[in-house]
């Protein structure tokens, strides 16, 4: 089932990344081309039911807000961000418990080969433009993990240290 379900969340990551390439004006594969996704499911409990309602999402700049009922949530992360130049944000995740009626939760990662910590990142030069300059440095992969872990969740600033 494990392999089975890393495909659907491959094919869910890539056809995602495909629809915001066209939508930035991009070529189809063009984010898919900057090696940015690789799923990852955790097993035995990345499913579980439980007595939650939806969680709320969040906007750096504009607050949280409820997803609309039975859809599908999708967090943006920091290299999204990035490489998008800022016109997508990442996002914190929270969920707020109650006991209105099941919930399923399925968490899946999608994200950069983290393996090569040499890997370099950056805004994707169609982002960039006089109108529109560029807001991040490259950043080696490896720097902003250890940056990340050495932050920890509650102290953790994304990418403001990668400002240009």
């Amino acid at each position: 089932h494990e392999r089975l379900s890393t495909k659907h969340v491959q094919n869910l990551g890539n056809t995602l990344l495909e629809i915001l390439s066209e939508a930035w004006g991009l070529e189809t594969d063009r984010l898919k081309n900057t090696h940015i996704i690789r799923s990852r499911i955790p097993h035995d409990s990345s499913t579980r039911r439980s007595c939650q309602r939806p969680p709320s999402i969040v906007s750096r700049s504009m607050g949280w807000y409820q997803p609309i009922r039975g859809g599908l949530v999708i967090n943006i992360g920091d290299l999204l961000q990035l490489v998008s130049n800022g016109r997508f944000l990442s996002n914190e995740h929270r969920a707020i418990t109650s006991c209105v009626g099941p919930r399923i939760s399925v968490a899946c990662f999608i994200s950069g080969n983290i393996n090569n910590w040499n890997k370099i990142y950056g805004p994707i030069k169609e982002m960039i433009s006089q109108e529109n300059p560029a807001m991040y440095r490259d950043i080696v992969l490896g720097e902003y993990i250890s940056r990340f872990f050495k932050a920890g969740l509650d102290d953790y600033r994304g990418l403001d240290y990668y400002k240009v």
